[in-house]
């Protein structure tokens, strides 16, 4: 940390070879090796397989909003870009139609998005929309916009509030490899319903994130106690 701290080294900068950082510290490549790992398994650092070690990037997210990640790079001056992995229409476990309140021959869109923040894939988002909510949605719509404002022009669905879980979870094999990090690594798990004002729930979305490129942020309000 302090080398980062002492260099000013931003985000995806990269540290020197670990033979530098030896004469450097004069120290031994075993105890750099360790300190790397650690500070990689904090998200302080991240490795790319030819690429060396570099600077973790931090996409900071508010639980207490429902801004889209397409409003926020876009704030920020982020560079995102969003991959549909998939696109169709399938079935749901019972668990799910009972949240949605449907039947059980009930169709869902799912929308399977990668979301890539300044070349590193940072976010798995798989979404479940009712057919009978957006009835003409397919790939075109929603490709290169944001699913919250196309759901909006098209279907007049609002994202007016929401309820959102999340937990420390490992990477299965499909989400690990699209995400870039080893089978088994420490994921956030973010599981999400939107409702428009009138209470319709229009989206179920489950978002996988690495744990090394995002920040979880969370506001308290003290309220006055009589």
């Amino acid at each position: 940390m302090s080398y980062i701290h002492a260099h000013n080294l931003q985000a995806h900068d990269q540290l020197p070879p670990e033979r530098e950082l030896e004469e450097l510290w004069g120290i031994s490549r075993s105890t750099i090796r360790s300190a790397i790992a650690s500070l990689t398994k904090h998200g302080i650092l991240y490795s790319l397989q030819g690429s060396g070690t570099k600077v973790a990037p931090q996409l900071t997210r508010s639980l207490q909003d429902l801004e889209s990640i397409n409003e926020y790079a876009k704030k920020l001056n982020l560079n995102l870009k969003t991959e549909i992995i998939d696109f169709g229409l399938t079935t749901v476990t019972p668990p799910m139609l009972s949240v949605f309140n449907l039947q059980s021959d009930a169709l869902f869109y799912r929308v399977e998005r990668l979301r890539i923040l300044n070349q590193i894939p940072t976010l798995l988002e798989i979404s479940y929309l009712p057919q009978e909510l957006v009835p003409t949605l397919n790939e075109e719509k929603i490709r290169g916009r944001s699913l919250f404002s196309c759901l909006k022009m098209n279907y007049g669905l609002t994202a007016d509030h929401g309820e959102e879980k999340i937990s420390i979870t490992m990477a299965m094999p499909h989400e690990a490899k699209i995400l870039g990090v080893a089978q088994g690594s420490p994921v956030f798990r973010m599981i999400s319903e939107t409702y428009t004002e009138r209470d319709v729930l229009f989206e179920y979305c489950q978002t996988i994130a690495r744990t090394d490129c995002l920040n979880l942020s969370s506001v308290l309000y003290i309220m006055d106690k009589q």
